[in-house]
């Protein structure tokens, strides 16, 4: 249903800008269908590190620490350029030496890399406050950190006349992903569903594991 709607809007975009003479539609234009789609919870914010600055660092600055925490291990370096798959071979190469450590030793040295150099006694960024204002149906983020959860919870703390979270933090187990797609028609609980690894929720198949993609 997320696919649809996602080719939905790409389709509809597409009319507009051939109606409008190949000109580009303006933020007026498409936000009447942006209303639309949310008051029939038809949409979701898919978010990155940018939500997350500067309480945590970008991904450049992640790959960077990583990369000062993991030990020489006498293997060949990965070329140190600066395209994005340069990055994912310098994250993956850096994972692996951590991995290779003690027990908990690379959970640790990347919850130190998402902050080293962030200014961790930052408030909540303002562009996630705005965000986290609006109730979801479901937000799926590419970051490790809780910064949006923090935000998202002082705004929906509880099911109203319960102490149940008014939300729900998923990972990437067969049930978990049943309860996304059931998100997607079915009225319920807010779902955030990191793709990648979260820090700060003992998830089923979700314990950070790789860093290979951050927005």
């Amino acid at each position: 249903m997320l696919a649809r709607f996602l080719l939905g809007i790409e389709a509809d975009c597409n009319f507009r800008i051939r109606e409008r003479g190949n000109k580009m539609p303006t933020f007026d234009d498409i936000l009447p269908r942006l209303v639309a789609s949310y008051e029939c919870g038809r949409l979701v914010p898919f978010i990155g590190s940018g939500m997350s600055i500067p309480a945590c660092v970008d991904w450049k600055t992640l790959v960077e620490n990583l990369e000062r925490a993991a030990p020489a291990d006498g293997e060949p370096e990965p070329p140190r350029g600066d395209s994005s798959v340069d990055f994912v071979r310098r994250a993956n190469a850096a994972v692996r030496k951590l991995q290779a450590r003690e027990p908990g030793a690379f959970l640790a040295a990347v919850k130190r890399a998402a902050v080293g150099g962030g200014d961790q006694g930052q408030e909540i960024p303002p562009q996630t406050k705005a965000l986290a204002a609006l109730w979801w149906p479901l937000v799926l983020t590419t970051n490790y950190d809780n910064v949006f959860e923090e935000a998202f919870s002082k705004n929906f703390p509880s099911v109203e006349g319960t102490l149940a979270p008014e939300y729900s933090v998923v990972g990437r187990s067969p049930e978990d992903c049943q309860r996304v797609l059931n998100s997607l028609s079915t009225a319920g609980r807010s779902l955030i569903w990191p793709l990648q690894g979260y820090f700060d929720h003992r998830l089923n198949a979700i314990t950070i594991r790789t860093c290979t993609s951050r927005s």
